[in-house]
Parts: structure tokens; C-alpha cells; sequence
């Protein structure tokens, strides 16, 4: 069998730069490349742990968060220590809240908001039990 690593994950926005620079700004995302062009523009961004991910737009093609009609469908998972806490900050910076969750049985700890292209984003504490904890 091959294996393979994810490269980056990339979503439709219809203001590419305008995103990047909100992720950059807000979330602390380093921009590693921008193009803005009148039919297409694309700008790939990288977290501290070297997740890429890439906002496109291309004429014609709608953004990805006109379709979801939940916030699990797709979403960035960001880790938070302190989920609720972080929330209100990037409220405070254009994001809006969608759903805190109830703390899960083992322990998981999760609020889910929309940026303000209305791309899902979750903030996630894990807890003790969970397979995810580091």
C-alpha cells in the first residue's frame, strides 16, 4: 500500500485575499503565496504546525460555505485551551458563533463558528480520554 500526507486543504471564498489576510491577522496563519486576479485568486496560508490550507475563487464557481448547512459537513479544527475564551475573540474580530457544544464524555470541549466568509471553524479542547489528546 502507498502512503500518502496530506498537502493542504483547499476551499472556495469569494475574497481570497481578504480571508488570508483575516486568518493571517486574527488567527496568526503565515501567507505563503497570493494571487489576485480578476477570473481567479488563490492564496495559500500555513499554521504553526505546517497544516497548508488555501483559499480559491474562481469567476462562476461558488464558495463551499453557500452549501453547508451544518458545521460538521466541513470545518477547520483549531486547538484552543480555552475554547469558550477564544470564541469571544474572534467573535470580537468578525467571526460568529454557531454552537458550543456540551462537554463530551471523555472530556472533549468544542465551539463552532463561522469566519466571516461563513466557512466553519472549530475550536477544540480535548479531553483526557480522547484519541486526539497530545
Amino acid at each position: 500500500m502507498r502512503k500518502f500526507q496530506l498537502e493542504h486543504v483547499g476551499v472556495a471564498v469569494t475574497d481570497p485575499k481578504a480571508a488570508a489576510q483575516w486568518y493571517q491577522r486574527v488567527l496568526g496563519f503565515e501567507i505563503l503565496h497570493l494571487v489576485v486576479e480578476d477570473d481567479a485568486s488563490n492564496a495559500f496560508l500555513r499554521d504553526d504546525a505546517g497544516t497548508v490550507v488555501e483559499f480559491w475563487q474562481i469567476r462562476g464557481v461558488r464558495s463551499i460555505a453557500d452549501d453547508l448547512t451544518h458545521h460538521l459537513q466541513l470545518h477547520l479544527a483549531l486547538r484552543s485551551e480555552s475554547p469558550l475564551e477564544d470564541a469571544r475573540y474572534l467573535m470580537d474580530q468578525g467571526a460568529t458563533l454557531v454552537e458550543i457544544a456540551p462537554v463530551a464524555q471523555n472530556g472533549d470541549q468544542t465551539v463552532a463558528l463561522r469566519d466571516p466568509w461563513g466557512n466553519c471553524i472549530q475550536l477544540a479542547k480535548r479531553g483526557a480520554g480522547s484519541f486526539l489528546r497530545r
